[in-house]
Parts: C-alpha cells; sequence; structure tokens
C-alpha cells in the first residue's frame, strides 16, 4: 500500500462507532489525520506514527501483518490496541508504469490497523493476483464485522480475521497520467 487512502462519511457505516468523525471525501495521507475505529469507538488519529529507535525519522504508515506479532515496534499495539480503518478507496503506486491505480471497494470496506503513539498505522499483506500486477503488497482487509479484529482475544484469532478481498470485489481504476 503506497501511503495513501480515502474515507467517506457515506461509505463508512459506522453506526454506534461515532459517525461524525468521518469527514465526508477526506484523502488521507501520511501525517494527516482519519477517522479509526479502535475498541472503545472511534477516534481520530495520525496516519503514521514515528518509530521509538528513530523519533525524527520518517512515519511509518504500514506494518506487515506476518510479523507484527514478531517486531518489537508493533507487537504490543498488535496485542492489544487493533483497530478497524474505513476505507472507501485506497492507491497503490505501480513503479513499471509510473502511473498510481486507485482501487475502490464495492461496498464497505475496513483495513486492519494498529494504534501505537498517537497515530496508526495500517497491516498489509501479499496483494491478490488482481492487484499484483500492479503492487506486490496491499492493505489487509477485515472480513467482517470490524469487531471481530478489534475484540478478538488473542492477536492470532485477530489475524484470522485478514483477507485479500473485499467482500463485494472491487474496481481499479489508472489516475490519469
Amino acid at each position: 500500500m503506497c501511503g495513501r487512502f480515502r474515507q467517506e462519511a457515506s461509505q463508512a457505516g459506522l453506526t454506534g462507532w461515532g459517525e461524525d468523525l468521518v469527514h465526508p471525501e477526506e484523502d488521507v495521507t501520511p501525517g494527516t489525520y482519519a477517522t479509526v475505529l479502535p475498541r472503545g469507538g472511534a477516534e481520530r488519529l495520525c496516519f503514521g506514527v514515528r518509530p521509538p529507535w528513530d523519533p525524527r525519522g520518517r512515519l511509518l504508515v504500514n506494518a506487515r501483518s506476518e510479523t507484527v506479532g514478531r517486531l518489537r515496534t508493533w507487537r504490543e499495539a498488535a496485542r492489544g490496541r487493533r483497530c478497524a480503518v474505513p476505507m472507501s478507496q485506497w492507491s497503490e503506486w505501480d513503479a513499471r508504469t509510473r502511473r498510481r491505480w486507485w482501487v475502490r471497494p464495492h461496498g464497505r470496506a475496513y483495513a486492519a490497523g494498529i494504534c501505537t503513539g498517537g497515530g496508526f498505522v495500517v497491516l498489509t499483506l501479499p496483494a491478490c493476483p488482481e492487484l499484483a500486477r500492479v503492487h506486490h503488497r496491499q492493505p489487509a482487509l477485515l472480513r467482517a464485522d470490524p469487531r471481530d479484529w478489534t475484540h478478538a482475544g488473542g492477536l492470532d484469532e485477530a489475524l484470522g480475521e485478514l483477507t485479500d478481498r473485499p467482500g463485494g470485489g472491487f474496481e481499479l481504476t489508472a489516475s490519469p497520467a
């Protein structure tokens, strides 16, 4: 995932989470604020975190789902501070063609995230075959109810809620050159 996504109030379906926190047609880039759904209710947090080992360094916006439970940077947050990230679409950068592609799920989509240090990161996993031609990674999407991710007992149980396919499929569109 290339660090850019969009949230739309009409898409988010945040009933009971604090719908008013989603700003319509919001373009989210590293360092901007977005609505996330942690266990306690909707919050607006910064997209990206500065790693503790490099406090003045670049914001990290992604964490690999395969290693999130093992790496010291993410381990604690992955076990206790998971969040769902409503996405109406996200972008992928194709380095070969030097084009940005937008992936728009049909229906509601939530990415798996973790909150730490006043911000959040989006978990990624290997791209599904349809997206792999554009980029090798993609957001880790949630299979069903976001609460299955945020309220799961253990990390292994929570990781079982991840998928590479939005429920209703998706549309892939190239940005104008």
